[in-house]
């Protein structure tokens, strides 16, 4: 059914508007620069090879595609209006995540290095407490940025920070999942002793873990091209 599709463009400057309008500034004028000189190129060919200008110009339009699909395209590549305003946000904003995850993740390491035998859960034990400093010195990292000069290269090493911070969360669920199914009813006490859910619980911190960082990584990346005018201003960016 195409009830609630919208009527293609009509135009080269309507295409554009709809392909465009979520981008920030710099990336709209890139890829204006880029359409219009593509879309260019197609009408001159066609009136060379004698098509009428109308005709020309429509196959060129005709050729670009739906500026729907356009738009989901380039959203998946450029840095959105929406990204930019999440962006700025970071550089003000509490580090709640992060000492949510600092606690969430912590445990009694060395009460468990101390009544556990067991080697494997020593070990499972020792590397999750490495993380768990990892987790402490990504905190200072982003603090200490955050005295800096505030550049869109602070930013982008604040958002590769918070990236790091969660790509731990893989790892730490992994040894904490295995330290509940090493042996579990011979090694670990009876109230520590792996559950049902426990793999299913594992598995969704980790699953989340991976999605929350390879979303700060690709809003890195897209800073990469992004311009000082794009990023809304401190007292505007939402926390």
């Amino acid at each position: 059914m195409r009830l609630f599709q919208h009527p293609p463009a009509q135009s080269l400057s309507e295409w554009l508007d709809l392909a465009t309008r979520d981008l920030v500034p710099s990336a709209q004028t890139r890829i204006r620069t880029e359409i219009e000189a593509h879309y260019n190129e197609a009408v001159q060919s066609r009136l060379v090879s004698g098509s009428p200008d109308d005709a020309a110009q429509a196959a060129a339009l005709a050729d670009l595609g739906s500026a729907k699909s356009a738009a989901r395209r380039f959203r998946r590549e450029y840095l959105t209006t929406t990204n930019a305003k999440e962006a700025a946000g970071y550089l003000k904003s509490p580090m709640t995540t992060m000492l949510v995850f600092l606690v969430a993740t912590h445990s009694s390491y060395s009460e468990r290095l101390r009544n556990f035998d067991d080697p494997r859960i020593q070990i499972c034990a020792a590397i999750q407490f490495l993380l768990f400093l990892v987790v402490i010195a990504n905190i200072i990292a982003v603090f200490i940025l955050r005295k800096q000069e505030i550049t869109l290269t602070t930013l982008r090493k604040i958002i590769l920070v918070y990236a790091l911070q969660w790509l731990t969360v893989a790892p730490m669920w992994l040894l904490h999942d295995f330290e509940g199914f090493t042996d579990p009813w011979r090694d670990i006490p009876a109230e520590y002793a792996g559950t049902i859910l426990m793999p299913f619980t594992a598995a969704a911190m980790i699953a989340a873990g991976v999605y929350l960082s390879r979303h700060f990584l690709r809003l890195r990346q897209k800073l990469l091209s992004a311009g000082d005018g794009d990023l809304p201003s401190s007292n505007s960016a939402t926390a």
